[in-house]
Order: C-alpha cells, then sequence, then structure tokens
C-alpha cells in the first residue's frame, strides 16, 4: 500500500512546484510586457522575447510567437486558452484588443493589472511560507521532545519495576 502512496505524493510535490513556479513568474510577465508596450514594441515581438525568457512559460509563448506569425487571432485565442483561469487572462484580453482602444489607457489597466497581480503571487507566497514555517517549527521541536523521552524513560522503568516489585 505504500507503494501507491509514494508516486501519488511524488506528482503532488511535482504539481506543487510548478503551480509555485507559473504563479512566481506571472508578474515578471506582466512587468516585461508593460516595458515592452512603452518601448513601442509591436506584439510580435513580445512573443519572440518571451519566448526565449526563461520562466515557466517560456515553451507557451513559444507556440503563441510561430501561431502569430502565421495568424495574430489564433495566437490570441491559445494564449487566452492557456491563461483561462489565471489573473493574467486580463492582460491578454488586453492585448488581443491593443490596437482597438488608447495605448495610454491600455497600458494604465496593464500596470494596474501588475499590482493586482503582484498581490495574489504575495499572497500565495505567503501561505506557502506560512506551511514552511509550521513544518521548520515542528522539525526544531522533534528533537527536543526526544531528549525528553530518552530522559524520562529511565524514571518511567524504574516506576513500573519498584510498582511490579510492590505488587508482589
Amino acid at each position: 500500500s505504500l507503494s501507491i502512496l509514494l508516486p501519488k505524493q511524488y506528482l503532488k510535490v511535482k504539481r506543487r512546484r510548478r503551480e509555485n513556479d507559473f504563479i512566481k513568474d506571472l508578474p515578471i510577465l506582466q512587468l516585461f510586457i508593460i516595458l515592452m508596450l512603452k518601448a513601442k514594441r509591436p506584439l510580435k515581438d513580445i512573443f519572440y522575447v518571451l519566448s526565449f525568457t526563461e520562466t515557466a512559460y517560456k515553451e507557451t509563448f513559444a507556440v503563441a510567437y510561430r501561431k502569430y506569425i502565421r495568424n495574430n487571432e489564433e495566437a490570441m485565442e491559445y494564449l487566452t486558452e492557456e491563461f483561462k483561469n489565471t489573473k493574467f487572462s486580463n492582460t491578454i484580453k488586453i492585448l488581443s484588443e491593443y490596437e482597438l482602444y488608447s495605448k495610454k489607457e491600455s497600458m494604465r489597466v496593464l500596470e494596474n493589472g501588475l499590482k493586482s497581480i503582484k498581490d495574489f503571487a504575495t499572497k500565495f507566497k505567503k501561505k506557502k511560507d506560512r506551511l514552511s514555517n509550521i513544518i521548520s517549527q515542528f522539525s526544531i521541536g522533534l528533537p527536543f521532545l526526544a531528549v525528553l523521552l530518552l530522559g524520562f524513560a529511565p524514571i518511567v522503568y524504574l516506576g513500573i519495576t519498584n510498582l511490579l516489585s510492590f505488587l508482589d
């Protein structure tokens, strides 16, 4: 039964680490996009640069870049699907409509989105740090508990032997 649980636990740990990497990289992506748009770079260049940036989303943007070269709408649909349940989905929507609205207004919305994404990543990190803190506190207390048990073991043994000799 232990052999069945170990692979599940291993996969859960790997999945959590991967999720952490994805959430950790969202503010970096948002900031990169904002800076590139301020530098008046086209979306094609932004996707190209993000496809070589060492983040958890490197492959996603590599695919988006190849799709954008062929058909920009297909690339935006792909990115919308990839970031469907994240705080980054608003950014993709703004990028897909970037040419339709005021650039200044779009930049303001993206910068506000950066704050929101940072807050989300910070809350997620605090939650993870809280669990790590609890585990570290327990690991500090465990040796202390072991020393206490080892210290009381002779006293308990003496008490039990005296009790048994008294009952005989």
